[in-house]
């Protein structure tokens, strides 16, 4: 069984084959557990503790502000730390990148506003944008040509791992001890990623004689050359970046989501996502390199497919009745979607970025991934923008509309009374006795009741409908059919636009593929 699995084609056989991957991973582990723990302890310490009664549309607005804080300066600054990893060598940008994002979550447990929270991700936006464009390139450079698919599986197998382990430790940390005692524990993790990186960045691992190992000898090429005669490269990008736009949208809703229609609370969180994230974690690395076996660009359209049934099968739970239990079979309908999503995502990415690393050369895969990673997050940052400025304006919308539904059910409106001739001028009337009563006038008996004439019913029935309509497109659930149909439309973009690179592009680099892997000791 540990032969089928440390084999060349197994799953572990990436490790044996290179090692170095395996502590480079380790690094990247450490600094996705503190970062996917802050996205979900985050969103619970606004809904429980800094704005608790505040409406739900108004909580994921302010959520989606402090994301937008952390992914907006992520894509601002991506390219130009993958430009200066090529140039400086990646080894002085991971531990920039590591130091500045130990900081920032050591001031989150002073923080007692939520507006406070958005410089401080904004220093961690700056932190991913220097650590993962290296992170990647090192260890595609860590391999020959033939194995960089597997690189990105590792990669992303590391990636996914972080956020298995990391919300839901720190959702069970947060639900015993409190949500702001979580965030020393990220700055925590991300110093033993620091150490790490000091023992394996300077070890001299991957060493091979005649190799050059200097990294940035000149100044990388500028996007428009890079993108210059690389059109696959240009539409993935695009599709890459719409996208995001969905994962921007769920990542700021999905607890406010699960709170609305199951009830499920910080509390219930880590029992229920235990079990499959430790299945995530354990199928991420092989999944991800079924794309070596099927092909990059097969993989990706699969994982299109797989991702828009899930964002289906989620959104589809929004017309259940909500159910407070935890057992029942709209949670399971609910998971079953969430797996699927988590599947294409660990199926598609290491393809995506092996595609991408595939269609330049050496000396320019950080800033190809970086700029791969950069339209990533645009359309993350588009999809959080959405959230965040658009909340308010539908709270404002669905509280009008319940009021507009209010008026029209207890109140019954007048009709248009016809024009009236005009009358001609009256003489001057006398004056009337005390208390306006009008002489020889035969009194209306108390027991008769006044009438208003009514409209026709099926004009008041239409009305309400319509609000009624209205008011219930309005919820959080409208972001989940958002993202299903951008889902779609990246389905057909892919299998419209996405193809393996051309033999010839490979034969092209063929020498590079015959060396060596580069070393890292020498950056």
């Amino acid at each position: 069984m540990l032969k089928r699995l440390s084999g060349r084609d197994g799953p572990l056989g990436v490790f044996f084959d290179y090692p170095v991957l395996l502590r480079l991973a380790c690094i990247s582990v450490c600094a996705e557990i503190a970062w996917g723990t802050l996205i979900v302890v985050l969103q619970y310490h606004f809904k429980d503790d800094l704005l608790k009664g505040d409406p739900k549309q108004l909580i994921g607005s302010r959520v989606a502000t402090v994301t937008l804080a952390f992914v907006a300066c992520e894509t601002l600054f991506k390219v130009p730390m993958g430009a200066l990893s090529d140039r400086i060598g990646p080894r002085r940008v991971i531990f920039f990148a590591l130091g500045i994002a130990t900081i920032s979550p050591i001031l989150m447990s002073f923080a007692t506003k939520w507006y406070y929270f958005v410089p401080l991700r904004a220093m961690d936006g700056l932190g991913a944008a220097a650590l993962w464009p290296s992170m990647s390139a090192l260890m595609a450079r860590s391999v020959s040509r033939d194995a960089k698919a597997a690189a990105m599986s590792v990669f992303n197998g590391a990636y996914c791992l972080g956020l298995a382990v990391g919300p839901m430790t720190g959702l069970f940390l947060g639900n015993h001890f409190g949500n702001a005692h979580v965030f020393p524990l990220c700055s925590v993790l991300l110093l033993i990623g620091i150490v790490i990186a000091r023992s394996v960045l300077k070890s001299g691992i991957g060493d091979a004689p005649g190799v050059d190992t200097h990294i940035g000898n000149d100044f990388p090429a500028k996007d428009g050359s890079l993108l210059r005669g690389r059109p696959m490269l240009l539409r993935m990008m695009i599709l890459y970046a719409f996208s995001q736009i969905a994962v921007g949208m769920l990542a700021n809703v999905l607890v406010l989501y699960l709170d609305n229609q199951f009830n499920i609370q910080e509390a219930d969180l880590p029992r229920l996502v235990a079990g499959p994230a430790f299945i995530v974690a354990f199928i991420a690395l092989p999944l991800g390199r079924l794309a070596d076996g099927i092909g990059r660009a097969r993989a990706v359209w699969i994982s299109y497919s797989m991702a828009t049934t899930g964002m289906l099968v989620v959104a589809l739970t929004s017309l259940m009745r909500p159910t407070h239990s935890l057992l029942s079979p709209e949670v399971f309908i609910f998971g079953l979607g969430m797996m699927l999503l988590v599947g294409s995502y660990i199926l598609g990415t290491p393809a995506w970025l092996g595609l991408t690393s595939l269609q330049v050369d050496d000396k320019r895969q950080a800033h190809a991934l970086s700029l791969m990673q950069s339209a990533q997050g645009f359309g993350v940052v588009v999809g959080a923008g959405l959230v965040a400025f658009a909340g308010p304006f539908l709270i404002h919308l669905k509280t009008e509309s319940i009021r507009v539904r209010k008026v029209i059910s207890s109140h019954v409106p007048l009709p248009r009374l016809p024009h009236l001739p005009h009358l001609p001028h009256l003489p001057h009337l006398p004056h009337l006795p005390h208390h306006g009563a009008i002489p020889n006038a035969t009194p209306v008996p108390s027991h008769v009741p006044l009438t208003l004439p009514t409209p026709a019913p099926e004009i008041s029935q239409i009305a309400i409908k319509t609000v009624t309509k209205v008011q219930d497109t309005l919820p959080i659930s409208v972001w989940l059919w958002a993202s299903v149909a951008v889902f779609a439309i990246c389905l057909v973009g892919t299998l419209l636009f996405v193809r393996e690179p051309e033999h010839s592009l490979q034969a092209e680099d063929k020498a590079s593929s015959s060396k060596q892997p580069l070393e890292i000791s020498g950056v």
